[in-house]
């Protein structure tokens, strides 16, 4: 009646089997008082369900709950008798507050069992003990009591999770995550047969990086603790290649498995600080790094060999030429993530092309290896590469030249979203012929409609202008330039007119050359000014920019009377009585002023982020034209920057490809698979 758990160690008690109580009396205490209750709460809940109509993975059937009735009914006239034995006692305990608060006051309820024959048979029939918490049962028998008497009717089940296509199934667990298909994989060898394409589609395999530092311990000599450091690094290091080489032998034993992976992650967590700490320094023995590694990028390679139906996948490691060759023969590729990568030799000749992969993401945060965006020659091989993501270091920005375009490889003439993210200044001309030879490829025509720029330093009139040339004619949809120094008049015209069905603009100033990132920027002119110039767009719905604005603290000119009042004592109680009088609130004026220019205009921005809005605005008009003016909440702010502006982080980017698509081999209902690891 309650579980497998109580009937297991109920004979474990009676075949003598004693548990070990040393050190933990507390732990038992609680575990044999709260077990008891935990079952009767799930008895309970489970009855309830019947007349609230709530789902379980069981069913609510008749069959089961022409069961479950007479035993709640037995079970309830069970608590009857024992209620006649217990005697009831309340208490008042003061909890201890801060001085010069009230005590806190805390009623408990408990109940204390006579001793008699019947009560200790009731006990042990349901396997309860005197330390069950009575005072909670009691008082959930009484609302059990209330819906057996009550004319409410049962409320059973019509159509079964087992009763739906396989088709329904497949797309319920597909909307789960993989943890909920192993649950849901476990109730039914039904169920089991179809999570099988689910609960094995995601796989992480790297060289973990985990210590534990207190195992090191603390030493009052810095040489003394860094050599322990080194020695405990050292072989944490090669017990997790070990783990590493068991993952993947493992992995490559289950053919089963490799051939449902649909999103697999390769890595190596350990940084060059770390691996020299223990004691593989790649500037004595440049040679080190590949010996060492050898074996891993060769289980990489093996592991990509024979997951080749892989959908999205992410690197973070050493790159082979194995692996590449792997990789193009993934014909289901369509996301790649690479992240801190380098290529194992540089490469000599041309690549392999990977033609099915549509998204790339390119994440380097090296600042100390001249050539982490050497990966970039990667790009050549990506000829149908629709949405492009390069996030680069602040430090060291990553250089357009190492696509390699420059040796006879073709951009990719389809590429629809760009998002670059600290490029160095100085390829910027680099990056116009590159997006001017993409679109020569294609007939002439640019196939862009995202295109966001992030640079430290502002941009001058000259590199803006040669910028909008490389991209007109495109049919941009949302246009990001993060980073500006020159924000004039022609600068909207020539937005305007070079991508006059542009619906999303997002511009941010650098004030000054101190200004790096993102952040509040006073710019040249006033709002209302720059509020004139959105009336050239014919199609924009959203403006978003960084003009700085302060709405918490401006104060209105009655402060003024406060002072030609000498600060009168009556007149300054009344200074905080009423807000609306003394700071300015009304910041909606300025989403009008700019819908009354820009008769499109759907929602404007203040930004103090590349992500967060200070002020943000709805704009509606009624079929008359009459304005309507909203502020978004934070949730709806944040939720609509990360598509308007959003940060450059790989499978979460929302600017994927709407081409991204998945053949998934069809399911079969029937499939057998050996049991999980």
């Amino acid at each position: 009646m309650f579980g497998v758990l109580g009937r297991k160690r109920q004979k474990a008690q009676e075949e003598g089997i004693e548990e070990p109580s040393e050190g933990n009396d507390t732990a038992k205490f609680w575990l044999d008082t709260c077990t008891p209750t935990w079952r009767i709460r799930r008895f309970f809940a489970t009855f309830r369900g019947f007349y609230e109509g709530s789902l379980d993975l069981t069913g609510r059937t008749e069959r089961r709950w022409n069961s479950l009735k007479p035993r709640m009914i037995s079970f309830l006239e069970d608590l009857d008798i024992l209620k006649q034995h217990a005697t009831r006692t309340t208490s008042v305990a003061e909890c201890p507050v801060l001085e010069g608060m009230e005590p806190h006051k805390i009623t408990t309820t408990k109940y204390q069992l006579d001793p008699e024959l019947s009560a200790i048979d009731i006990l042990k029939k349901y396997r309860m003990n005197d330390g069950a918490l009575l005072d909670e049962i009691f008082p959930l028998a009484e609302q059990m009591k209330g819906l057996l008497s009550s004319e409410s009717q049962p409320i059973f089940q019509k159509l079964f999770l087992l009763d739906l296509p396989p088709e329904i199934i497949h797309h319920v667990m597909e909307l789960t995550d993989v943890e909920g298909a192993r649950l849901l994989g476990a109730t039914c060898h039904a169920m089991y047969d179809i999570s099988l394409s689910h609960k094995y589609k995601c796989r992480y395999l790297a060289l973990k990086f985990n210590p534990d530092m207190e195992s090191v311990g603390v030493d009052t000599s810095d040489e003394i603790y860094m050599e322990k450091m080194r020695e405990y690094l050292h072989s944490h290091l090669f017990s997790t290649l070990q783990e590493l080489s068991q993952d993947i032998t493992f992995l490559l034993s289950r053919t089963d498995i490799t051939q449902r992976i649909r999103n697999l992650s390769l890595g190596n967590q350990w940084s060059s600080d770390h691996l020299a700490l223990a004691g593989l320094d790649l500037s004595d023995d440049p040679n080190a790094y590949a010996t060492f590694f050898a074996p891993v990028c060769k289980g990489f390679e093996s592991v990509l060999t024979r997951a080749s139906d892989v959908v999205d996948l992410c690197l973070s490691t050493t790159i082979s030429p194995q692996m590449l060759f792997a990789m193009a023969a993934m014909a289901n590729l369509r996301t790649l993530e690479i992240i801190d990568c380098r290529f194992s030799t540089r490469p000599q000749t041309q690549l392999p092309r990977l033609t099915s992969v549509i998204n790339a993401s390119f994440i380097i945060t090296s600042d100390d290896d001249d050539d982490a965006d050497e990966v970039l020659l990667l790009l050549a091989s990506l000829p149908n590469l629709r949405m492009l993501c390069v996030d680069g270091s602040p430090y060291k920005p990553f250089r357009m030249h190492q696509i390699g375009f420059d040796k006879g490889d073709e951009p990719p003439r389809r590429i629809e979203r760009i998002s670059l993210a600290q490029i160095a200044r100085d390829q910027l001309p680099v990056l116009g012929i590159w997006i001017r030879r993409a679109a020569e490829l294609n007939d002439g025509r640019s196939c862009l409609t995202h295109f966001k720029l992030e640079v430290e330093y502002g941009l001058g009139r000259d590199e803006l202008a040669d910028l909008i040339s490389a991209l007109r004619g495109a049919p941009m949809d949302t246009l990001i330039l993060d980073g500006l120094a020159y924000v004039g008049l022609d600068l909207f015209a020539d937005i305007s007119s070079a991508f006059p069905g542009l619906r999303s603009l997002t511009l941010f100033r650098r004030e000054n050359s101190l200004q790096r990132r993102c952040s509040r920027s006073r710019w040249p002119e006033p709002s209302w000014t720059y509020a004139s110039y959105l009336s050239r767009f014919t199609n924009l719905q959203h403006f978003g920019w960084n003009f700085d604005i302060n709405p918490y603290c401006v104060y209105s000119p009655r402060f003024l009377l406060l002072m030609e009042n000498g600060y009168s004592t009556e007149s300054w109680e009344s200074v905080f009585q009423s807000a609306a009088d003394e700071c300015f609130t009304e910041w909606e004026c300025l989403a009008r002023l700019f819908a009354a220019y820009c008769a499109t205009l759907q929602s404007l921005s203040f930004a103090v982020s590349d992500v967060v809005a200070i002020q943000d605005f709805s704009i509606s008009r009624d079929n008359e034209g009459k304005v309507t003016v909203d502020t978004f909440d934070i949730n709806g702010s944040i939720g609509r920057m990360i598509v308007t502006n959003p940060a450059a982080y790989a499978n979460s980017y929302p600017w994927l490809s709407s081409a991204r698509t998945e053949r998934r081999a069809p399911h079969r209902a029937n499939d057998l698979i050996i049991a999980s690891k």
